[in-house]
């Protein structure tokens, strides 16, 4: 057999692989079982088992629970796990009409991701209406309703959503502590805010005389947009448009970063010209279609957007090699620059670090899944020291010790000292 329908390998089946009194089975005793009982069809291998269980939580009909050290359960359902843990011999399947849900993975919250959590792909969705979803026919149930507010924190978290409750916008930023209310309303991602979004030529309803107060800016913005926009992009687009010097705090504003509280103390002015900075052009990159654009392209961009002007093609390139020296930018292929030369940005490099214990370190494995799929344009890299503190053990143990850590990656182990 090289394919396997997911609901074989569910009770009802006539494969009859459980008893009548199992509420979930665990993986490894499924694979057994078709290499065990001749009545049952021969898998061409193991593969077969895994792909059939990843396409049975994709589509619902089957959720995997995986019980910790802790004894902490983590479950999976629409979004399958890793192949590492779904490989794991102590992880459990069971039928989505029975199981209880006691993680939900965020990415099944985005719009499109499950279609029955968004009657509207544009929203809102009140979160009672989720609620509801969870109810044993149409979703598993949850094992407690903090296990959908802790989702809808994370996708919140993460900017996979947006969400609003009463006046105030939510996004990229813890929600409030405590119960999520049913009446929150949970919407797609908003449209991105830029520094250039806010100046005269942009926004000119806000500007008066070449001033605006922070609170013209959001008002206007409000109505534009038709919701109250999220304090975290307001504050983004302002730090962009200060460090481009798009406009500048008056000699009497108000102080900045402040609360929303503050915003009409907050009045900025046009600057009296915005001048071509490396800054720019790195920021231009955000302006432009695609990841790696020419300079060309950046080029219209910072004119257009940024600056309001034209710039000479010599003035731009000089400021485009001061954004490459300094790291801003970078630059594909060697050779010097020209409008025709693709940039994009630079990689970065990540580093955290901590000590972990036993039951950490497998709550790390289970999270490399989820950084993956946050960042997966990165690389992640897990640089383990291992340190063992105790009576040093005599050679034999030593020798078992190091075995295990060779089969995790060949020439790993402890050295004797």
């Amino acid at each position: 057999m090289t394919t396997l329908d997911p609901d074989l390998l569910l009770p009802g089946s006539y494969l009859d692989l459980w008893r009548p009194d199992e509420e979930s089975k665990r993986a490894g005793a499924l694979l057994q079982a078709f290499g065990q009982f001749s009545r049952l069809p021969r898998l061409l291998r193991p593969q077969v088992l895994y792909d059939s269980l990843r396409r049975g939580v994709d589509e619902g009909a089957i959720v995997l629970r995986l019980v910790r050290g802790d004894g902490s359960v983590r479950t999976f359902w629409r979004v399958p796990p890793d192949e590492e843990t779904l490989r794991r011999p102590d992880i459990e399947v069971q039928p989505a009409q029975k199981a209880l849900l006691h993680t939900l993975d965020a990415d099944l919250l985005k719009p499109v991701a499950y279609d029955a959590l968004w009657p509207t792909p544009q929203g809102p969705v009140p979160l009672e209406r989720w609620r509801a979803i969870f109810d044993g026919e149409q979703a598993p149930r949850l094992a407690t309703p903090e296990v959908l507010d802790e989702a809808v924190r994370v996708a919140v978290r993460r900017g996979l959503l947006m969400a609003r409750a009463g006046e105030a916008a939510y996004f990229r930023e813890p929600l409030p502590a405590g119960p999520l209310p049913d009446a929150l309303e949970l919407l797609p991602p908003p449209e991105p805010l830029r520094g250039a979004d806010l100046i005269p030529q942009a926004l000119p309803e806000a500007w008066e005389e070449g001033q605006a107060t922070l609170q013209a800016l959001v008002s206007a913005l409000s109505i534009r947009r038709g919701y109250k926009l999220p304090w975290t992009l307001i504050q983004e687009a302002v730090e962009e448009a200060l460090r481009l010097r798009l406009f500048e705090r008056t000699a009497t504003s108000g102080p900045w970063p402040c609360s929303p509280a503050a915003a009409s103390d907050v009045v900025f002015q046009m600057a009296e010209k915005v001048r071509l900075t490396p800054d720019a052009v790195a920021i231009g990159l955000s302006y432009t279609a695609g990841p790696v654009p020419t300079l060309r392209e950046i080029k219209e961009a910072v004119e257009t957007r940024i600056l309001g002007r034209r710039v000479p093609d010599a003035e731009f390139l000089i400021a485009a090699e001061k954004a490459v020296s300094r790291g801003v930018v970078q630059a594909e292929g060697a050779g010097p620059l020209s409008l025709v030369t693709r940039v994009r940005r630079p990689s970065q490099v990540l580093v955290a670090e901590t000590t972990l214990g036993p039951a950490e370190l497998l709550a790390l494995a289970e999270a490399a899944g989820e950084l993956l799929s946050i960042a997966p344009g990165m690389d992640f890299t897990f640089r383990i020291v291992l340190s063992a503190e105790g009576e040093l053990p005599d050679e034999e143990t030593l020798n078992m010790l190091n075995n295990v850590l060779r089969e995790v990656k060949a020439g790993w182990g402890f050295r004797d000292s």
